[in-house]
């Protein structure tokens, strides 16, 4: 009688399950590599893309307030503290002889709510714009909104900025330019820093000293927008207000801290800058202090 003889043609049962079981241990580990691979990788992607954001940030804000005409920063269109910071920018190359006399000189020039200046038959001032009083001298400069359009007198312009005064004292040195209201905000509610221009509305009062603000967002995810106002004694002040009567500021310390979220991690990362603010002029070799311009009936003494 013949024996069955076993097959050779193919795999048993248990040969086959073992090999399955090999092949999904094999597949878990790779799979499992795979995905720390992809997280590290994604991870080191979302580090340098909140690197490169911070750097785009740091980037137009100090170029910003390198660019602070005669290195002034303001209270408006924010109040220059903490987290927000405003400055002036001149829209113009030419300033302008600022005369003593006034329309109203019984009032004294400081007094006044207007101002002349010798300047081109073709000055483009207009009602609504935004123009800088500098006296070099005293190191001092305030911002003007013109209540109507400046006429010409011989060669003498007439500059009328109605509800304000000139504020600052006169001197055979001073200038007048035309200027712009910049600044940024931080809202933390929204992890948002903002870049805000001042519009100068002539007789407003909405949302800023010089009218409205028009705002447009430059980085998102913020988690902290942080200044510092160093004087030249060296302290670091936290707010413009805070900086001692006599004491200049010449340099801001910038921080800005923005995250991302990758592989439900939470990746933040920190950037500071100083900023050296511009001190060298043809008249003064520090930067101005800003004034805000006196509303209403004003009483301001000169020396």
């Amino acid at each position: 009688m013949l024996k069955p003889t076993r097959s050779t043609d193919g795999f048993t049962l248990i040969e086959v399950l073992l090999a399955a079981t090999i092949l999904i241990v094999v597949l878990g580990i790779v799979t499992r590599g795979l995905v720390g691979y992809l997280g590290y990788t994604g991870q080191v992607q979302a580090s340098t893309d909140v690197q490169m954001q911070l750097r785009r940030t740091m980037e137009l804000v100090t170029q910003d307030l390198r660019n602070a005409s005669f290195g002034m920063l303001a209270s408006t269109p924010y109040v220059s503290d903490q987290h927000d910071v405003s400055f002036m920018q001149m829209d113009e190359t030419s300033a302008y002889q600022v005369l003593k006399g006034s329309a109203t000189p019984s009032q004294g020039f400081q007094n006044a709510d207007n101002f002349q200046v010798v300047a081109p038959a073709d000055l483009s001032w207009v009602s609504g714009d935004l123009v800088l009083l500098l006296n070099p001298h005293s190191g001092q400069g305030t911002a003007l909104v013109l209540s109507k359009n400046p006429g010409m007198t011989g060669h003498d312009w007439t500059a009328v900025h109605a509800k304000q005064a000139n504020t600052i004292c006169w001197d055979q040195d001073m200038l007048a330019v035309k200027a712009t209201a910049l600044g940024y905000r931080y809202d933390a509610a929204n992890k948002l820093l903002i870049r805000g221009t001042g519009v100068s509305v002539a007789g407003s009062s909405a949302g800023s000293p010089l009218g409205s603000v028009v705002e447009q967002p430059v980085a998102f995810d913020v988690n902290g927008f942080d200044l510092g106002y160093i004087g030249a004694d060296g302290t670091n002040y936290p707010s413009l207000a805070s900086v001692p009567s006599g004491v200049r500021v010449v340099r801001i310390a910038v921080t800005v801290k923005m995250s991302a979220v990758s592989q439900h991690r939470t990746i933040t990362k920190s950037l500071t800058s100083y900023v050296e603010l511009p001190q060298q002029f043809t008249l003064t070799s520090q930067p101005l202090d800003f004034v805000q311009a006196v509303q209403g009936s004003p009483n301001v003494t000169c020396p």
